[in-house]
């Protein structure tokens, strides 16, 4: 998933995502890539880091 254009993400929207890729088949893997320090520190919080992989910009 392509972040970079994103400036801001709160919580509600970082929970949802990580609620969609826990639903992913096992053989997947959701990737964020290309966002921004303040997006990533969200989905950190939200503990997105447990289902996905976050690259940075």
């Amino acid at each position: 998933m392509d972040m970079a254009a994103v400036t801001g993400f709160d919580l509600a929207c970082a929970y949802a995502l990580a609620r969609a890729a826990t639903q992913l088949p096992e053989t997947s893997t959701l990737t964020v890539r290309g966002a921004r320090r303040a997006v990533q520190r969200t989905l950190r919080h939200a503990g997105l880091e447990a289902v996905a992989v976050i690259e940075g910009r």
